[in-house]
């Protein structure tokens, strides 16, 4: 090689040479700082937004496990008010029966209806007034076709694949509801013949037959959630198990790095003093 003035070549090389041996040293300094190998899109481009994705997934599972578990204490306080309004119809249906039997004179017939029409009037206040938060859990408004209740369990936007639907459940209990036709001014023993009787007691059946349908469908909406809930925990774990390898930085390695880079450092400074010298050496020619 020429001994040159004006270009020190082995002087940009060696400059060069550290540059990026401090740029690797920084580097694997802010990756230790972070924990993270991806702080930018610089970083990985591809990494970057692959793991934007799966944050946007594990957030969105993080919902979607709340939801479900919401959810399950919505069913849960349906049920619990269903069993009362079940008990409150059983009782009434053994009044009925009792009623029905002779031997009793019309004072003791019209205590028994007295304690159905109290029974009566505490479902419908039960089914009126049960709420979860500002849900209203039974709305007298709904028909069971307008009651779906659509629950949002996965992280995607489409119906089918993303939600839980509950169906018959949410809507009147009133007895009137329950029955069709009945209510609680209706419940007057005292008077009604046998097939008057019949009729009530065949209606009373058909509101407990009601509550038990709505419990069931319930149940098994309450083990789906579950089901989805263990599920959502699952795919959490392997997202973020993904989202840890692609983003999360080896400290093992990035401090072997940054050794690495920093005598590197050390290295080529002490190199680029002697290489900015190198001109000089013409002097002695002169």
């Amino acid at each position: 090689m020429a001994l040159v003035v004006n270009t020190n070549v082995t002087a940009l090389r060696t400059r060069n040479a550290l540059n990026r041996a401090t740029d690797g040293a920084a580097n694997a300094m802010h990756r230790m700082s972070t924990g993270y190998k991806i702080n930018s899109a610089g970083d990985n481009a591809a990494g970057f937004m692959i793991s934007k994705g799966l944050e946007t997934q594990i957030s969105g599972s993080d919902i979607c496990v709340d939801n479900a578990q919401n959810a399950i204490n919505i069913l849960k306080t349906a049920e619990g008010t269903l069993d009362t309004i079940q008990d409150n119809l059983l009782r009434m249906r053994d009044l009925c029966l009792q009623s029905m039997n002779g031997g009793y004179s019309d004072t003791e017939i019209q205590a028994l209806s007295d304690e159905a029409y109290a029974r009566a009037l505490e479902i419908d206040r039960i089914a009126d007034s049960s709420k979860f938060n500002n849900f209203l859990i039974f709305d007298k408004t709904k028909t069971a076709d307008a009651s779906k209740l659509l629950l949002q369990v996965g992280t995607g936007a489409a119906e089918a694949t993303n939600t839980i639907a509950v169906e018959n459940v949410f809507y009147g209990s009133t007895l009137s509801c329950l029955t069709g036709d009945l209510a609680a001014a209706d419940l007057t023993f005292v008077g009604k013949d046998r097939a008057g009787m019949e009729e009530l007691l065949t209606k009373l059946d058909a509101a407990i037959q009601n509550a038990s349908s709505r419990r069931g469908t319930i149940g098994v909406s309450i083990n789906r959630l579950e089901s989805a809930v263990d599920a959502l925990t699952v795919q959490k774990e392997n997202l973020t198990s993904s989202h840890s390898s692609l983003v999360d930085a080896d400290i093992a390695e990035e401090s072997a790095e940054y050794t690495k880079q920093y005598i590197l450092q050390q290295a080529t400074t002490s190199l680029l003093a002697q290489a900015n010298q190198t001109p000089s050496l013409a002097l002695s020619l002169i």
